[in-house]
């Protein structure tokens, strides 16, 4: 496979913004996304466990499920803004990369007509155990659906992850109903924690990478893109979307501290933690938090 060389966006050829050693960051200025320049082969990932911490994942199943429920009624807040009865008819929530599925299970529990599409086929077997869902296995380059098929669909947490998240936007264009939604959530670009690793990485002539290497990931289910609010709704809009809404967010303190420590012990424990308050409270002083969010319309 190719090495991914032009900004999926304006096509044009992207500079090596960064040098990690064994794989390249590559960037365009005019459409503000930056990228993995080296490729892998898709198809490894329904083999693939990329699904690193797939205990803590279910160690922290209640926590994550109140926390999939707080987000369910966000969306809903933003779908149906005035007081009225929106599930009256069935409405069609197709959730792309469901991983767990907790946000779609609490979905179905609200009357909603939920698919959700899973590569990880061990994944896709818990969740079926767990409870009936309609889940399917399957990449999502690989998967169909009929033209107009959903309401909403969301993204969460995959299109950093994808090789050609330009190709899955155009696929969910065509399976949107007119006037029908799009939710997506990916890290963002201008978070105070990239900022950070930027500026070590200049600093250091490139000597110290370890940051960068933490927000850019050659491996498969790694993080290989990093959007901004400009460069996701100028990706969107190049598919018939318009971006109606935009907020940066952060993950539940809780989750986001039990993540971060959860393979470190004593003193390392404690300095982690000291060093995760002050990060955590000050990207979201300074409004650089490291999540950004994008509600937008099919038009």
């Amino acid at each position: 496979m190719r090495n991914i060389v032009n900004c999926i966006i304006c096509g044009k050829e992207g500079k090596v913004f960064f040098d990690l050693g064994d794989y390249h960051v590559r960037g365009c200025n005019d459409c503000q996304l930056q990228w993995v320049e080296e490729t892998f082969e898709e198809k490894v990932l329904e083999d693939f466990d990329y699904y690193w911490a797939k205990d803590f994942f279910l160690q922290n199943e209640e926590l994550l499920c109140t926390y999939a429920r707080t987000e369910l009624e966000n969306l809903k807040k933003f779908l149906f803004p005035t007081p009225h009865s929106p599930l009256s008819t069935p409405y069609s929530w197709l959730d792309l990369g469901c991983g767990f599925a907790y946000l779609i299970s609490e979905g179905q529990k609200d009357g909603f007509k939920v698919t959700g599409v899973e590569a990880n086929e061990g994944i896709v077997n818990l969740i079926k155990e767990r409870e009936p869902l309609n889940i399917i296995h399957s990449l999502i380059n690989e998967v169909n659906f009929p033209e107009h098929s959903f309401d909403l669909v969301t993204l969460y947490d995959v299109l950093e992850h994808l090789l050609d998240p330009r190709e899955t936007i155009s696929k969910v264009s065509g399976w949107i109903k007119p006037k029908g939604f799009l939710a997506i959530e990916v890290p963002d670009g201008n978070s105070l924690f990239r900022k950070i690793a930027i500026f070590q990485f200049r600093l250091t002539f490139g000597k110290w990478k370890v940051l960068m290497r933490s927000a850019f990931h050659k491996h498969p289910g790694g993080h290989r893109y990093a959007f901004t609010e400009f460069s996701l709704s100028k990706l969107l809009n190049q598919f018939g979307f318009e971006t109606i809404a935009a907020e940066k967010v952060m993950m539940p303190f809780k989750l986001h501290l039990n993540e971060v420590i959860k393979d470190y012990s004593g003193v390392r424990k404690i300095v982690y933690i000291v060093f995760l308050v002050f990060f955590y409270y000050l990207s979201q002083f300074l409004g650089m938090e490291h999540r950004l969010k994008i509600y937008a319309r099919k038009t």
